[in-house]
């Protein structure tokens, strides 16, 4: 289908939901980059941050573990001494839970949190012989050798769980520059779409722009030459959309402006026979030539009447001058009414002083039917035309009242009429 063919709502509609199902697809992998970045720090959090900072309380409860064995040194009585062990004791089950989640979330290898946790175990097993001792009475054993070597064993667990808090700060950056790249191409995957959506809904715009405009134009040109009077151009647009419907409505109108432009041409060329096709009530150019055109042929009329009985007049003039003879002179005025009338028989009568109508003249009368010579006033329709002097005209003639024949053959006639005119 021709996207002219689609009516401009449709069009429309069409781009508006091109342009929606791009930032659809936009928002869609926005969505799906935040949640790889989501992902990316939750992995984070539950793993390396949650290690290093396992990690980072366990070397904090060494430590004070270790100074609270600093005190055995010092204590004078048993409740002293049970405070430094029930302090050692909590310590320790602080740091096993911490293994103990380390355990869990470890993305290493798992070994490394086994030796180091075995190697606590150890180092909690000497502190308890160092209480037991002192608990003994035998303070005065623990000399400087069982200091320095607890204070090695302290820095190798240290070092033990260095190790696993450099892996976790290592994954933990391993995350960072992941999350980094991820940004990275979330933000160019975000630039690339908002830029082909701009592109191609400056696209959609112009293809619809150039499937509306250009007819549109034309048709401001077309009207531009209707305003001119010039309504030679037509519109070539040929479409099943609103712009199709305005282009058939133009040829519509431009139909009937030529029309209505010929019939005004010809009735300036004196050609009142042309009539214009009124379209409706509210057609006021159609309706006023109409009026116009019924107007000229009712003057038409008149004038042509008016010239036709000139005309009779002066061939009549023409005949009466320097004519004294009656009989010569009402049969040349006969001959002159038939044939100028265009009637095929008739008879003329002169009105003496007397009122009597005498016959002095006859046209193409049968012998046969030969009229009477005298008339009375009132009597028969010539005597009633000349007692009320005027035309009587009759019309649906009976077939035997009288004949008009030729060399050929004789027919009844279809009209016949009767006049008075007065001497003056």
């Amino acid at each position: 289908m021709k996207i002219v063919n689609l009516k401009i709502g449709t069009r429309l509609t069409i781009g508006f939901m091109l342009v929606i199902l791009i930032m659809l697809a936009a928002g869609i992998l926005g969505l799906r980059q935040i949640h790889v970045l989501a992902g990316l720090v939750t992995q984070m959090y539950n793993h390396p941050l949650t290690v290093g900072y396992a990690m980072r309380d366990i070397r904090s409860e060494i430590d004070q573990m270790h100074d609270q064995m600093q005190r055995l040194l010092f204590v004078s009585d048993a409740v002293e001494l049970n405070d430094v062990a029930r302090n050692i004791d909590n310590a320790t089950a602080r740091v096993m839970d911490k293994f103990d989640l380390v355990m869990e979330r470890f993305l290493g290898n798992t070994n490394d949190v086994i030796i180091a946790r075995q190697t606590f175990i150890a180092w909690k097993n000497m502190l308890d012989q160092e209480i037991a001792v002192v608990r003994a009475g035998g303070k005065e054993e623990l000399d400087r050798n069982h200091f320095l070597d607890r204070l090695k064993r302290t820095d190798m667990l240290k070092t033990k769980l260095q190790v696993m808090i450099d892996f976790a700060i290592g994954k933990a950056n391993s995350f960072l520059d992941k999350a980094g790249l991820e940004l990275g191409r979330a933000y160019a995957q975000s630039v690339g779409f908002l830029v082909a959506t701009l592109v191609l809904s400056l696209g959609i715009a112009l293809f619809i722009t150039r499937s509306i405009v250009p007819s549109l134009r034309l048709m401001v040109l077309r009207m531009q030459d209707i305003a001119r009077g010039d309504l030679r151009n037509d519109v070539q647009i040929v479409q099943k959309d609103e712009i199709g419907a305005l282009a058939d409505s133009f040829r519509s109108m431009q139909c009937g402006l030529r029309d209505k432009a010929d019939v005004a041409m010809a009735i300036a060329a004196g050609d009142l026979s042309r009539r214009v096709e009124v379209n409706s009530p509210n057609d006021h150019l159609g309706n006023a030539i109409d009026r116009m055109t019924m107007a000229l042929q009712s003057s038409k009329r008149k004038s042509d009447l008016q010239d036709w009985n000139k005309t009779g007049k002066n061939g009549l003039n023409r005949i009466i001058v320097d004519q004294d003879d009656l009989k010569i002179l009402t049969t040349e005025m006969l001959n002159f009414l038939a044939s100028y009338v265009q009637a095929q028989i008739g008879t003329l009568y002169v009105k003496s002083e007397d009122g009597l109508l005498t016959l002095t003249a006859s046209h193409a009368v049968d012998p046969h039917q030969a009229p009477e010579v005298t008339i009375a006033p009132g009597r028969g329709v010539v005597g009633q035309a000349a007692a009320e002097k005027r035309l009587i005209q009759l019309s649906h003639i009976p077939t035997d009242y009288m004949h008009i024949s030729s060399s050929l053959g004789d027919s009844p006639p279809c009209r016949s009429c009767s006049r008075i005119r007065s001497k003056e």
